[in-house]
């Protein structure tokens, strides 16, 4: 517990105004996509929207979303991190439809507001005033990292339940209790299936590190320690089983399944320069920041909770929570940093994990998370005393130089004030301004907002605390800031409305029926633009064919493969769907490839000798009676046995039947299925199963229901007790 001196108790209607004032800083902050203006954009319609349409679709249609025929020929999904296919809030938006730019919009709210309600509960346990518990809430929810991050909302998921799994996990280890430890473990389970999975591994080194403190501090219950630390794995980890278990057979054959190359890890590092959105977020977008992406760059917490920050620092404490924050917040931010701050290198080398994702300014997060609390703290401090020491006056006063001094210096060196503002407030104007604008403009304008924050903050804080208008002056900070970036992160220029308008116009809904003779060419969309602004377009329209666009951040190994030989790749794209082989050849002889064959390639001696054996070309007809995600039957009629080639992926987890016999799926082209068929009329049918998946399924829904049998029982033993 944080050692704040005075304890407030929360009454049920402080909670609930709060929880209101939230919701209503998170629909104003995030005024575009709470009024459902303008749509997201970039990864939010390549990736996001198309896959967690597929994901909607199967659910609302019976069908658990283990793959899916409509990415890259083939993909399974349910082994994809970035699905949504094990998150639990995507199921629950899929209830009420499949998913749309709107659901997709809902989702990234959920997660804001999701935020700024664990931060208040955390900031409450600490026993904080209400008005400091709700306006640093307001201000971790609106901040920097979540702005830059709307686009792919499941790295917000890392930010909204990072303080309800720290709160969980300082009651386990100061209560010992039971209870906490159930609800630290299903906090970290519902940050593991809708978080990003580097933010997992970081915050599981966080964690990590404050328990070995921990123990060490409190040697003495060590063996209560371990219990309930023990019984919190236990059920995280059957909780989570059916996830591991899908991840862990997955990552085998996928691109991403490894490790990442030192270089590809220190992509998007935090450049110097962005620390500058500590006090001029608006302008940070437009600072030269070489290796730095544009939705990596602020770390905007508020300018009050920033001077906060700053002056916890010179404040001293003993209590083991502040002091481990305090380093957190340093060293998470020169990790930002990447190969500048030296510590991401080692950490490479080093800690496991730390290999397998990118983006270093991920680290900005935990940063912003401690410095929240640590503002928190202060504030709660300097309200008890009443009154701040001339050296930590002195901390406003460098603070409102360096704000004064920036756009100042700016203002000498020459910037171009033309067309300082938009000419009119249309769509296309702001557009065209905001493309135009230089860094110098928006410190300026920055300079405008921020001055009048800053007289305020030296009435009301540095002359007399008046918590009230500090509170205010938080809230308002961010809201500002907040509103005024969306347009540069969030949300492009076209309209929701107009955007769903152009989707639907191809949208298939359900599953249809294939058309087998099709082939992968004639079911293309040819635009790639639009494919780029609107997503895949086969994911959409349910066809098998293929997207030149990236669309999932790893594919099979066995697909990239395929892909990278041109010349195989291009003649398959021009076969049938299903097609009967009349020539096989090994991977060794690619330079014979003829589109006047119908050839299939394979290093397989059965295949090649089955098909080599006797070159008579049958006549055959496919027709397609079933198919589901997870099942595709057909009939094939033939005069002559024949191998057969289905153009998708093949996975180890798809079963073969024929005319209801076992059979043998063969790879072949690489990456395809391929199969035997006697001759005269058969019924072929492909299923995709994982049992161990399945299975695991059945133990986490066991583990579930006693997790919430328990946590009734504690609550009722709670109630007789009062």
């Amino acid at each position: 517990m944080l050692d704040t001196v005075t304890y407030h108790i929360y009454s049920k209607r402080q909670i609930i105004l709060s929880l209101i004032i939230l919701l209503v800083c998170c629909a104003i902050g995030y005024w575009p996509v709470s009024a459902g203006i303008f749509s997201l954009k970039n990864d939010a319609t390549l990736y996001f929207l198309p896959v967690r349409y597929q994901v909607s679709e199967m659910i609302r249609n019976g069908h658990f979303p283990f793959w899916t025929s409509f990415i890259n020929l083939g993909h399974p999904l349910y082994t994809d991190m970035q699905s949504g296919v094990w998150n639990p809030i995507v199921w629950l938006l899929s209830v009420f439809g499949s998913y749309t730019m709107r659901s997709l919009q809902m989702e990234l709210l959920i997660y804001v507001y999701i935020s700024g309600i664990s931060m208040l509960f955390l900031l409450k346990y600490f026993k904080l005033h209400p008005v400091i518990s709700l306006s640093l809430a307001v201000c971790y929810m609106l901040c920097g990292f979540n702005s830059d991050s709307a686009q792919f909302a499941y790295w917000i998921a890392g930010t909204a339940f990072l303080p309800l799994v720290f709160l969980f996990f300082l009651k386990t280890l100061f209560e010992t209790s039971w209870k906490q430890a159930l609800l630290f473990s299903f906090s970290m389970y519902m940050l593991f299936v809708t978080g990003y999975p580097g933010e997992f591994i970081i915050i599981f080194y966080f964690l990590l590190s404050y328990f070995i403190i921990h123990v060490i501090r409190n040697r003495k219950d060590f063996l209560k320690l371990f219990k309930v630390a023990g019984l919190s794995v236990l059920v995280f980890f059957l909780l989570s089983l059916p996830v591991i278990m899908a991840y862990a057979s997955g990552l085998q054959y996928i691109t991403r399944g490894g490790a990442v190359n030192y270089d590809l890890t220190m992509t998007n590092s935090m450049h110097p320069a962005t620390l500058i959105s500590w006090l001029f977020p608006l302008a940070a977008w437009k600072v030269h920041a070489p290796g730095t992406d544009i939705l990596g760059r602020n770390s905007f917490i508020g300018l009050m909770p920033f001077l906060l920050l700053l002056i916890s620092f010179l404040i001293r404490s003993k209590n083991s929570i502040i002091i481990f924050l305090k380093w957190v917040c340093i060293i998470s931010l020169i990790f930002s940093l990447g190969k500048l701050g030296l510590l991401r290198s080692a950490a490479y080398y080093v800690l496991p994990y730390m290999d397998t994702f990118r983006h270093p300014s991920l680290f900005r997060f935990l940063t912003i998370f401690c410095s929240c609390i640590l503002a928190a703290y202060t504030l709660q401090q300097l309200l008890v005393k009443k009154e701040i020491s001339p050296s930590r006056q002195r901390i406003f006063f460098i603070v409102a130089a360096i704000m004064l001094i920036i756009p100042l210096g700016v203002l000498v060196a020459g910037t171009s004030m033309h067309s300082f503002f938009p000419e009119k407030f249309s769509i296309g104007s702001v557009k065209k301004w905001l493309d135009q604008s230089s860094a110098g403009q928006w410190f300026i304008i920055e300079l405008l907002i921020q001055l009048p924050f800053l007289f305020l903050i030296y009435r009301y804080f540095i002359k007399k605390i008046n918590l009230k208008i500090i509170g205010l002056l938080c809230i308002s900070n961010s809201l500002i800031h907040t509103m005024l970036i969306q347009p540069v992160t969030v949300v492009r220029t076209e309209t929701v409305e107009s955007f769903q308008t152009t989707i639907d116009e191809y949208t298939q809904t359900g599953f249809p029926l294939p058309d087998l003779n099709s082939t992968i060419n004639s079911n293309s969309f040819a635009d790639e633009q639009h494919s780029i602004d609107y997503g895949p377009v086969n994911m959409f329209n349910k066809k098998t064919g293929y997207q030149y666009v990236f669309v999932t951040p790893g594919p099979l190994i066995s697909h990239e493969k395929f892909m990278a030989d041109d010349k195989l790749s291009k003649n398959i794209f021009n076969f049938p769907i299903l097609y009967s082989a009349d020539t096989a050849l090994s991977m060794k002889d690619p330079t014979t490839l003829s589109a006047d064959q119908k050839f299939v390639i394979s290093d397989d001696t059965a295949v090649l000798n089955y098909v080599n054996s006797d070159r008579v070309n049958p006549s055959y007809k496919v027709r397609s009676l079933k198919f589901s995600p997870t099942e595709l039957e057909f009939e094939i009629q033939s005069d002559n046995p024949g191998f057969y080639c289905l153009t998708q992926n093949f996975y180890p987890k798809w079963q073969l039947l024929v005319n209801n016999k076992k059979e043998i799926i063969y790879p072949c082209n690489i990456s395809m299925m391929g199969f035997k068929v006697p001759a005269g009329k058969n019924i072929v049918t492909l299923r995709f199963i994982d049992n161990r998946v399945l299975t695991a399924c059945y133990l986490q829904l066991a583990a579930l229901l006693t997790v919430v049998l328990l946590l009734l029982k504690f609550g009722s033993a709670k109630n007789k007790a009062r």
